[in-house]
């Protein structure tokens, strides 16, 4: 299951304790950011990690684009490189 971040993430593993779902031997999971979870029992989470730091620049110019009357209606985008930190929350599928 990939969730899209590390705090809804944390609703879906306290609802998987609960039921008894196991990760991974029951599901695999993983986030779609990279907010520390380290300290959390269990498995340490699989996430994809972004540049922060580069999306927030990003995002700055733009807004600073538009303010400054250089707005551009056109569609863009922007390609950030990301990670995908492989932990002990992902197993194999099973075959049974």
């Amino acid at each position: 299951m990939l969730v899209y971040n590390s705090l809804l993430l944390l609703g879906v593993m306290f609802e998987f304790g609960r039921l008894g779902v196991r990760v991974p031997e029951d599901i695999s999971v993983a986030a779609a950011d990279d907010i520390a979870l380290a300290d959390l029992p269990g498995p340490p989470i699989t996430a994809v990690r972004t540049p922060a730091d580069e999306l927030g620049r990003a995002a700055v110019n733009a807004l600073t684009a538009m303010v400054d009357g250089g707005r551009d209606d056109r569609p863009r985008g922007r390609r950030l490189p990301t990670t995908v930190l492989l932990t002990d929350s992902l197993a194999p599928p099973r075959t049974t």
